[in-house]
C-alpha cells in the first residue's frame, strides 16, 4: 500500500464530492503520507478527525504494527466499531469518483465481539413473544403526513438520548447545561454524529418542535441556511461546533463568518475564474474553508504557483491568516493577492468576486 499510495496522483479537482458526509481518522501513516491522504479527503469533501471518538465513520489503516492494539482497545473501550478500511478504499474511491462499498476493503481484524450465548437467548425469548391479534400493525411510513415525519425526528433523537443515558464512560462538561436544537435539514448522518458530539460534552438536543415553554441555547443549522436573525436564539454552524470542541471553549459564533448561518444565498459561481491557495490555517478550519470556496466556484489546489504548468493552474488569491512565512513572501514578490479569509465572506454579500481592499493581509 505505501508504494501505490506514493505513485498516486491526487487529481487537482472532481465533479463531486465523493466523501461527503465521511468522518475518517487515518492511523499508521508518516506525515508525508498523510498530508497526501488529506488531500485526497480534502477533495472528497471529507472530514478527517485527529482523534477516535464516535463521531468518526471510517477508520483508515496504514501500518499495523504499533498501532493495531491501541484502536483495537478504544473501540473496545467505546463499544463502538466503524469500519476499518485499508488506504486501497480511500485511493479507489478518489479514482472512481464514488464512495465504493468498505467491504472489500474491510479488516476483520477490528469486528465487534460475537454476542455471548446469554445474550443470544434473551434475543431469542424476546423474538418470540407474539403480538397480540388485536393489535395494529406500524403505520406505512409512506403514508406519513408532515406530523408523522417531525413524530419521526423526535423518537430519532430520543433515541439518540436513551443510547447516550445507558452509556457510563466519562463524558466532557464543555457544554453541560446547554440545549441544542438541530436542523432538519441536515443529513440523518449529520444529525446523528452532531448529537453524539453535543451529548458527549453534557449538552442536551431538544426534539422538534420545541414545545412552547422550553427555551433553546443553540440552534445547529448548515452553513448556507440562509436564514433571519433571531434574538431569541442562538444560531451556530458545524463549523463552530467543531472548532469549540477543537478549542475545548464555547466559542464566539461572531468571531468567524462561518460560525453562523448565511443570511445571504450562496451564488455558485461568485468565485468563477478564481484559482486559490490557503496557508497558516488549522486542519479543520482550511477543510471548511475550502469548501466553502468550491460551493462558490473556485478552484482551491494545494500549491501555490505562479505560472500554469505541470497539471496546475497559477493561483489567483492566497489566503492565509497572517502577514508572515515563505507563501506570504512570494505573493508579495509575485504580485499576487494575499487576502484574509474575511474576503470569501465579501464575495458572499456581493455575489460575485469583491475587490481585494479592506482584506488584504499586511506583514507582521
Amino acid at each position: 500500500w505505501a508504494a501505490l499510495l506514493e505513485r498516486f496522483e491526487v487529481p487537482l479537482s472532481v465533479d463531486r464530492f465523493f466523501l461527503d458526509g465521511c468522518k475518517v481518522y487515518l492511523s499508521g501513516f508518516t506525515e508525508p503520507q498523510l498530508t497526501k491522504l488529506q488531500k485526497i479527503i480534502n477533495l472528497g469533501g471529507g472530514t478527517r478527525f485527529n482523534n477516535f471518538g464516535e463521531s468518526v465513520s471510517h477508520v483508515v489503516l496504514g501500518r499495523e504494527e504499533g498501532v493495531r492494539g491501541d484502536i483495537a482497545t478504544a473501540m473496545a473501550k467505546l463499544r463502538f466499531w466503524p469500519p476499518v478500511v485499508s488506504t486501497r478504499w480511500l485511493l479507489d474511491s478518489c479514482s472512481s469518483v464514488e464512495r465504493l462499498p468498505e467491504d472489500k476493503y474491510t479488516s476483520h481484524s477490528y469486528l465487534p465481539p460475537p454476542p455471548s450465548p446469554l445474550s443470544l437467548a434473551t434475543r431469542k425469548r424476546k423474538a418470540a413473544v407474539q403480538l397480540p391479534e388485536d393489535t395494529a400493525p406500524p403505520p406505512d411510513k409512506r403514508l406519513c403526513s408532515s406530523a408523522h415525519v417531525q413524530d419521526d425526528d423526535h423518537q430519532l433523537l430520543a433515541q439518540y438520548h436513551k443510547a447516550e443515558m445507558l452509556e457510563t464512560r466519562q463524558r466532557g462538561s464543555l457544554m453541560r447545561g446547554l440545549c441544542f436544537m438541530i436542523s432538519s435539514a441536515f443529513s440523518e448522518e449529520d444529525r446523528k454524529s452532531s448529537t453524539e458530539l453535543i451529548l458527549s460534552q453534557g449538552g442536551r438536543v431538544l426534539a422538534h418542535p420545541l414545545p412552547p415553554s422550553t427555551s433553546c441555547d443553540y440552534h445547529l443549522m448548515p452553513l448556507d441556511a440562509c436564514v433571519k436573525e433571531n434574538a431569541s436564539v442562538t444560531m451556530v454552524t458545524m463549523a463552530w461546533l467543531q472548532r469549540t470542541l477543537h478549542a475545548e471553549r464555547l466559542l464566539d459564533p461572531s468571531s468567524h463568518f462561518l460560525f453562523r448561518p448565511l443570511t445571504t444565498p450562496i451564488s455558485h459561481s461568485a468565485l468563477s475564474g478564481c484559482v486559490l491557495a490557503f496557508s497558516q490555517f488549522s486542519d479543520i478550519e482550511r477543510e471548511h474553508l475550502v469548501r466553502f470556496s468550491r460551493r462558490l466556484g473556485a478552484v482551491v489546489q494545494d500549491h501555490f504557483v505562479r505560472r500554469a504548468g505541470h497539471g496546475l493552474l497559477a493561483t489567483t488569491h492566497l489566503v492565509l491568516s497572517s502577514g508572515a512565512g515563505e507563501k506570504f513572501t512570494s505573493a508579495i514578490k509575485w504580485g499576487v493577492p494575499a487576502v484574509a479569509d474575511s474576503w470569501l465572506f465579501a464575495c458572499v454579500e456581493v455575489q460575485c468576486t469583491a475587490p481585494v481592499e479592506g482584506h488584504l493581509v499586511t506583514p507582521g
